[in-house]
């Protein structure tokens, strides 16, 4: 595969999964481009989309169980990508590699703060590389510039596409919270307006934000009980692939005022 090729089959990726629903119309636009593409298909990230694509459209339906896969399995390639290309930068040499000194409240929506910084690279321009510092958080990209500088240190809506990537490295010993590790995995950059709070669910935390545009996004207990991100539509009053967590009434109604407050 050639290198425009990758970059933009990880454009196309990163394009798609910025709204609150892996759309049907996405996965067979996704599937037509690399079914035009055969080289892509043999190599990194080309062979890792093509088989759950292959199966969720070969019978002619696509379920939202399969659409949320297809939408997990486009996250993990553009994590993996960044993983890949990260080179990180060490600022405080008092901090021992591979522990990392943290702080956070666990009942609070609010990011950790961390003496590191990173290079994290730029999905879509090869060579390109922002300088995030998570003692902010903060990024010199164009995103964070525009939209997301002036809020409050430690908003959740800090996080820009790199922030995300560089938490990611920055795991703890003992990981973060539950719904805050799983909202460093699956989250997408928020919208710039989202706000967030931590509510309390059948004796569980769960992290739930306002709807500024259609999606509010939630991180909450799957049935397997590890902690995923859900998404719940207030024009609609439905949730993203017809998947809710428990007690989806209660959070619904917290994302309702959330979004009105």
């Amino acid at each position: 595969m050639s290198e425009s090729d990758s970059n933009e089959l990880l454009t196309i990726c990163d394009t798609i999964v910025e709204d609150g629903e892996l759309s049907y119309r996405e996965i067979y636009q996704l599937a037509k481009w690399l079914n035009e593409h055969s080289e892509a298909r043999k190599e990194w990230p080309g062979y890792v989309l093509v088989t759950p694509l292959k199966h969720a459209i070969e019978d002619g339906k696509i379920s939202s169980d399969e659409a949320r896969q297809i939408g997990r399995v486009i996250q993990e390639v553009l994590r993996e990508r960044s993983m890949r290309l990260s080179t990180q930068v060490a600022e405080n040499e008092e901090v021992p590699e591979g522990k990392i000194q943290i702080t956070f409240n666990p009942n609070k929506a609010q990011l950790p703060v961390t003496p590191r910084s990173f290079e994290i690279p730029s999905r879509s321009t090869k060579g390109l590389f922002y300088e995030v510092d998570l003692r902010g958080p903060s990024c010199n990209c164009p995103d964070f510039n525009a939209h997301r500088r002036m809020l409050p240190e430690g908003d959740l809506t800090r996080c820009c596409k790199h922030i995300l990537d560089a938490y990611a490295q920055a795991t703890p010993e003992g990981g973060y919270p539950l719904w805050l590790g799983a909202f460093i995995k699956h989250a997408w950059k928020p919208h710039p307006k989202q706000k967030w709070k931590v509510i309390e669910v059948n004796s569980k935390p769960v992290l739930i934000s306002s709807a500024p545009s259609e999606w509010a996004n939630v991180f909450a207990p799957s049935e397997n009980g590890d902690y995923d991100r859900f998404g719940y539509s207030v024009f609609d009053e439905r949730w993203s692939y017809r998947i809710a967590p428990n007690g989806c009434d209660e959070i619904a109604m917290e994302v309702v005022a959330l979004t009105i407050n």
